[in-house]
């Protein structure tokens, strides 16, 4: 296969499934995802450099025959009409309920406690890296 300039860079996945693991697209669509490509025709699995889709391109090349994007597949059969399949969303989590007059004056008359975030390692050595991001050791 000739790569083109113009084509962005790819990463091609053996399965749909891993490729889906790597695009981690909504829980709620997987379902849908999984039926709508069951009755495809397809060989390769990408996700381009952008990381905006998976592509689902047949074997004889040429432009794929769907785009999986995290609100919705885009069909291209060969020969035939173009169409959409919407995926559903997550679920919007529930606002807490408000806080009682008490309980609010409570929370702000106590300090809050600043919150320790995780030390990040460097690769290499295993040490925690300065705020800079580059190790003292291994750079």
């Amino acid at each position: 296969m000739s790569i083109s300039a113009e084509i962005e860079p790819r990463t091609y996945f053996s399965s749909l499934e891993n490729a889906l693991g790597d695009f981690q697209p909504p829980y709620e669509a997987l379902p849908v995802i999984r039926d709508v490509a069951r009755g495809l025709d397809y060989t390769h699995v990408f996700i381009p450099e952008s990381r905006a889709h998976i592509g689902l391109e047949a074997a004889g090349g040429g432009e794929p025959i769907a785009y999986i994007f995290p609100g919705f597949i885009a069909l291209h059969p060969r020969g035939g009409v173009s169409s959409f399949v919407e995926l559903p969303q997550p679920l919007a989590e529930e606002a807490p309920a408000p806080a009682t007059a008490k309980a609010s004056r409570a929370a702000a008359s106590s300090p809050a406690k600043a919150v320790q975030a995780e030390p990040v390692a460097c690769a290499g050595c295993f040490t925690a890296l300065p705020a800079s991001g580059r190790c003292d050791y291994c750079d």
